[in-house]
């Protein structure tokens, strides 16, 4: 429910498809980050992964609002946000993990 709110009330405030952008590209970045901080904890893991992060993120959304583009003649700017999307979420999912080894080895 919390990660869904967050994402529901992103899409209002900025509007697709650049909410759903950013809500993937944040969900990813934290998404990496927390793998490694809560991997030792069991309930943690499920509950923040999956629950709140899966909740925010959307791949649905993200695939229908390409599809839109691409049919009301922006295929560029489709091509872009497909491509893109997915590049921006792996990077900033690495960045996250980086960050989280790193929240992990400090004392």
């Amino acid at each position: 429910m919390l990660g869904a709110a967050a994402r529901y009330g992103l899409t209002r405030a900025i509007g697709t498809p650049w909410a759903t952008f950013w809500i993937n590209v944040v969900g990813s970045f934290v998404l990496g980050a927390l793998v490694l901080v809560v991997v030792s904890r069991p309930l943690l893991r499920p509950f923040l992964a999956t629950g709140v992060i899966g909740a925010f993120t959307t791949f649905s959304t993200y695939a229908v609002d390409t599809v839109v583009m691409t049919k009301d003649g922006h295929v560029v700017r489709a091509l872009l946000y497909g491509l893109g999307s997915p590049v921006a979420g792996v990077a900033v999912a690495y960045v996250g993990v980086r960050l989280g080894r790193r929240l992990v080895a400090s004392p």
